[in-house]
């Protein structure tokens, strides 16, 4: 009988234990996530603090943010058991210290200075803009309940501002976060190294995690497709492989190159930011130094389409892992002309046309979350 009681007792304290265990986890990740949040906020969008905490951090409301404006550092600790530090870097935005410290990314930098743009003005018809004001005002009233936050809205009509509206606080100038509409931008890139000739979408990847077994067989175009059969969990509301990645892991790029293969490569579609950031370690892995890399999508891409604003956010590894923690951020405006130049110049340029079924060059950033696309984004950015 005594023994029968000591199972129980033991049963119960794995159980609180594991308990606790999950919630210093998940501690770990809520802070993360408010301290990269807010540093990105305020040191690169140019938010306050009061606007952050009721709008961004809603999450976890419980956790206490102190700022930094002389070292540039935003830190968030919850209950004083689990602390997380993010730190703004002039040019590269803000990256959470993850299993490193301020010395070694110091040693991150970006070089390139973005050439300057704007949109002109398009004038159109009273009636249509009439029209297009009834939808962005909807687009604008709030509900206590559930509220829209809507932050900008930008139309363009053939390259040409048509009109556009910001809410209270937000400005033309403002960098937005760009979440996942910044996985175009791997996209992009991928497609910029295509034209190059330095590297093949189709040809096995044959990385050297996967030699033995039949992840060797996986190819860019699976990755570019979310279509590898990598194991993986896309989930925000729990400790995940998506949470690990963007908050605690130093190199989000490699999340998940040791993930086991649940189905043929090709195959299965699946959601995965992890994905995405295993494209911008291989994309990475082309450049002979990471200066280079880091610079790249600021040469190759931003500059000919006439984007200025555009702030890439590395993870602590300097690898651009789109979306977080290397947020894109960008003013509304440049995100309209990201998607229109992108169209414009990958496409438009190459006589293709806007097509799911001629979709097929990694040239095209386009939007499809309902099947096997080259897009990998869940935000609608190019409308033409």
């Amino acid at each position: 009988m005594k023994k029968w009681k000591y199972a129980v007792v033991l049963i119960l304290l794995a159980l609180i234990l594991d308990g606790v265990l999950y919630g210093i986890r998940y501690a770990n990740i809520g802070a993360g996530y408010n301290a990269k949040m807010m540093c990105s906020c305020i040191f690169v969008s140019g938010r306050s603090q009061s606007s952050i905490e009721s709008q961004d951090l809603y999450a976890i409301p419980f956790a206490k943010q102190k700022v930094d404006l002389v070292n540039q550092t935003v830190t968030s600790n919850i209950y004083g058991l689990v602390y997380k530090t993010a730190h703004y870097r002039p040019g590269l935005g803000c990256t959470l210290i993850n299993h490193t410290n301020l010395d070694r990314l110091n040693h991150q930098f970006r070089t390139h200075e973005s050439i300057s743009a704007s949109l002109a003005d398009s004038m159109v018809q009273d009636t249509l803009l009439q029209k297009l004001n009834l939808v962005i005002e909807e687009a604008f009233l709030e509900d206590s309940l559930h509220p829209n936050r809507t932050r900008a809205i930008v139309i363009l009509q053939n390259g040409k501002k048509i009109t556009e509206r910001y809410a209270d606080g937000i400005t033309p100038q403002t960098r937005l976060i760009g979440w996942s509409m910044t996985k175009s931008i791997t996209n992009a890139m991928v497609g910029v190294l295509v034209n190059k000739k330095m590297i093949d979408v189709y040809a096995p990847l044959r990385l050297k995690e996967w030699s033995e077994d039949e992840r060797k067989n996986i190819t860019l175009d699976d990755l570019l497709r979310m279509s590898s059969g990598l194991h993986w969990e896309e989930e925000y509301t729990k400790v995940s492989d998506a949470t690990k990645m963007l908050f605690a892991d130093e190199n989000s790029g490699i999340s998940s190159l040791n993930k086991k293969l649940i189905y043929p490569p090709g195959s299965h579609w699946y959601y995965s930011s992890g994905t995405t950031n295993l494209i911008q370690h291989i994309i990475q892995s082309k450049f002979r130094s990471l200066q280079e890399y880091i610079d790249f999508p600021h040469t190759e891409l931003f500059d000919k389409i006439g984007v200025s604003s555009a702030v890439l956010e590395p993870d602590p590894s300097g690898s651009l892992c789109l979306p977080l923690p290397g947020i894109g951020l960008n003013s509304a405006g440049c995100f309209v002309m990201m998607g229109y130049g992108m169209a414009k110049e990958y496409c438009l340029k190459a006589g293709l046309l806007i097509h799911p079924k001629k979709l097929r060059i990694p040239k095209v950033s386009i939007v499809h979350i309902s099947g096997p696309a080259y897009a990998n984004v869940d935000c609608l950015m190019i409308s033409l």
